[in-house]
């Protein structure tokens, strides 16, 4: 059964308002406040905090000091496409991972290798960080070098 405007608003019209006005409010209790001025030095309206009977150590956070980094940082990327690291091998026979080829790489030219890829295109980036322009382009030819397809020349004789 559906109710009309008027028989809906028949219905609530004892029933107390459920969004009453801010300015409507009927003042319940008067308050001590405004009564006088008001007391700060009153120990009822403002308690004293209790003070803590340790001494405040100084945090970690605070005794560590930052050091600057004053060097200049030389940075370079490049791209490359189709790397397959498991196609190297070591001297023992064994594969060796990307991981491994980075990780040779950082230790043999101290700088810091950053790796991205995409696997949509199969594109692999390579992010070189060092203290020196020349400790990054190496960095680069080895990076470029060791994981760069290896062509091998073979002849094939044919005899007439």
């Amino acid at each position: 059964m559906a109710l009309s405007a008027a028989d809906l608003q028949k219905q609530l019209e004892g029933a107390p308002d459920p969004f009453p006005s801010l300015n409507d409010a009927p003042a319940s209790k008067p308050s001590a406040s405004n009564s006088g001025p008001l007391n700060t030095d009153s120990e009822d309206l403002f308690p004293s905090l209790a003070t803590p009977n340790t001494p405040k150590q100084a945090t970690t956070w605070s005794v560590r000091a930052v050091k600057p980094v004053s060097a200049p940082v030389f940075t370079d990327s490049f791209s490359l496409t189709g790397i397959d690291p498991s196609a190297y091998h070591t001297r023992d026979g064994k594969p060796k991972s990307l991981g491994d080829i980075i990780k040779d790489v950082q230790t043999k030219f101290k700088v810091k290798v950053e790796v991205s890829s995409q696997r949509t295109s199969n594109q692999t980036t390579f992010s070189v960080t060092g203290p020196s322009d020349s400790a990054v382009e190496s960095a680069k030819k080895a990076l470029t070098t060791s994981l760069s397809p290896q062509v091998q020349k073979s002849s094939v004789f044919v005899s007439l």
